[in-house]
């Protein structure tokens, strides 16, 4: 018998830390309320989500932009449901039709459902730290670049630690291959 919040139950301990895993996660789940300058940010990111978007279509587009993958088409899901895990919800921004890059060796890839999570860096401070993150060792910037899940590099390329988590909740939510993480300044410029 275990007390969890003056309540009595029947779980074993391992059912008890189970339930106390979920509940962590559960109250993760939900966002504070945003004041002041992180709701301006907020508001300012909500706002760079289209122009972003369109930016990297155009960029798909021309022969002077690798962006590693040829967008064909965009569109916002809304929240869903993995539909055998109903408890895995999410809400990504963009979902686009696009053919990801080429791998040396390997058969031709054909066009499937991307995910695009959207972040913009709403200050000087971190859209050059943006900046620095996509820089490659040798100096070059990699606006666009495919990191895989067990890279070393994966971490690297986030902001924190929930980010990288977002991403891959995308992935596992939509049985997603491949999810963008496009990263623009307060102007709507791409920075990664």
């Amino acid at each position: 018998t275990t007390v969890a919040g003056g309540v009595t139950t029947n779980r074993s301990p391992e059912e008890q830390v189970k339930f106390d895993l979920l509940c962590a996660i559960i109250k993760c789940s939900f966002l504070p309320k945003l004041t002041g300058a992180r709701r301006e940010h907020c508001t300012a990111g909500h706002k760079n989500e289209t122009p972003l978007v369109k930016q990297l279509v155009a960029d798909s587009e021309s022969t002077d932009v690798d962006t590693c993958f040829k967008v064909e088409a965009v569109c916002q899901p809304g929240l869903v449901g993995k539909a055998e895990k109903l408890y895995a919800k999410d809400s990504i921004d963009f979902l686009a039709f696009a053919t990801p890059p080429a791998v040396e060796g390997e058969q031709e890839p054909t066009a499937s459902l991307v995910g695009i999570e959207v972040k913009t860096r709403a200050t000087p401070g971190t859209a050059q730290d943006e900046l620095d993150r996509a820089t490659a060792p040798s100096g070059d910037r990699q606006a666009y670049e495919v990191v895989d899940a067990g890279d070393v590099n994966f971490t690297r390329r986030f902001r924190d630690q929930h980010e990288a988590v977002q991403v891959l909740h995308h992935a596992y939510c939509y049985d997603l291959e491949h999810v963008l993480l496009l990263a623009g300044d307060r102007g709507a410029n791409i920075i990664s």
